[in-house]
């Protein structure tokens, strides 16, 4: 899954989250979801690639890009 329906998909999840949050506090052009003041995922388009930013431990973040790369 890429682009826009990946930014679809996650935005339906992070709003089935209690407790999370749309911000845009970089403008329009960017979605930052929050849980208690903490961002924990950012979707843009600016660079005209739709993007999705986990944040994640570094271990995890490793296991999941090679988990994509395949």
């Amino acid at each position: 899954m890429k682009g826009t329906a990946l930014q679809q998909r996650a935005c339906a999840r992070a709003e089935e989250l209690p407790g999370a949050v749309l911000t845009h506090p970089f403008g329009a052009n960017w979605d930052v979801y929050k849980f208690r003041d903490k961002v924990f995922m950012l979707q843009t388009a600016i660079t005209g690639v739709p993007i999705v930013i986990l944040k994640s431990a570094p271990f995890d973040a490793r296991s999941l890009r090679e988990a994509t790369a395949t």
